[in-house]
């Protein structure tokens, strides 16, 4: 399944077997997991576009808000990925990781403003 492509790593892979359900079958759950697979490929664009679509099916999940928060780190958008990341604390709070990487990014944007 498509699942064993993502957890071995093989985004390609997954993608190519993924991408054809989008026209039949769109649902939060694929356009999240394809959005990520994009990250990975660093097809960021297309990334926040698919997640960005997931969020329209079920914006109270906080699954593509984690994501898109990786995305726009990636991106060199820190603000855009604190914003996704303080979602993901509204929907699930006490989320150490999370937390963390809002308070990486603080110190950050600290340092550069002094």
């Amino acid at each position: 399944t498509s699942v064993s492509f993502i957890l071995t790593r093989h985004s390609a892979e997954a993608v190519e077997i993924m991408e054809p359900f989008l026209a039949t079958r769109p649902s939060y759950e694929l356009y999240n997991m394809l959005g990520f697979e994009y990250h990975k490929l660093g097809q960021r664009d297309k990334a926040v576009e698919l997640l960005r679509k997931s969020l329209t099916l079920d914006p109270d999940s906080y699954d593509a808000y984690y994501h898109l928060g990786y995305v726009y780190r990636a991106m060199g958008e820190p603000r855009k990925a604190a914003a996704m990341f303080e979602e993901v604390l509204k929907r699930r709070p006490n989320f150490p990781e999370i937390e963390a990487q809002l308070a990486a990014m603080r110190s950050a944007a600290d340092r550069t403003s002094q």
